[in-house]
């Protein structure tokens, strides 16, 4: 696996594609994710990156190795995601594929819980980090996979 653990910053998780986390890194995170918020259904989104769709893909194939429901709801911007998480109500929580306002070299990951909230190094990223690194991840029966159109919401 390859992944520069400094990538995991104060609310999110950014840097360079290919360079500071590979398609492993991203489907242990979303296992180690799993784990760490208890989720059993997790709103995934992306942005328009050309790396994010294959990421989306790694990091839904370990959330739903982990025994999750994933409501894929694609390339949305931002606060459609948030809006997903929170008002929509479809989840536990959820993961965006973005690094945001950063040059297109770049790619991340935001994690919030069910209310929307950012899961940062201050409140639980650095444990979402450990689960990564550890990869002990318990075999479980898969998830299943949903794709939700929430523009017309």
């Amino acid at each position: 696996m390859e992944y520069n653990p400094e990538s995991f910053k104060a609310y999110d998780i950014r840097g360079l594609v290919g360079k500071d986390f590979d398609l492993e890194f991203c489907e242990r995170l979303g296992r180690a994710f799993v784990i760490y918020s208890k989720s059993k259904t997790l709103v995934l989104g992306r942005d328009a990156r050309n790396s994010s769709p294959e990421y989306l893909a790694a990091v839904a194939q370990g959330v739903l190795k982990q025994g999750a429901d994933v409501i894929d709801i694609g390339m949305v911007t931002t606060p459609m995601f948030y809006f997903a998480v929170r008002d929509y109500e479809l989840h536990d929580g959820g993961i965006m594929v973005t690094a945001s306002h950063n040059p297109a070299a770049y790619n991340g990951f935001k994690l919030v819980d069910g209310t929307a909230m950012s899961i940062g190094s201050v409140n639980g990223s650095l444990d979402v980090r450990a689960l990564v690194e550890r990869n002990q991840f318990p075999e479980v029966a898969p998830g299943k996979l949903t794709q939700v159109d929430i523009l017309p919401a």
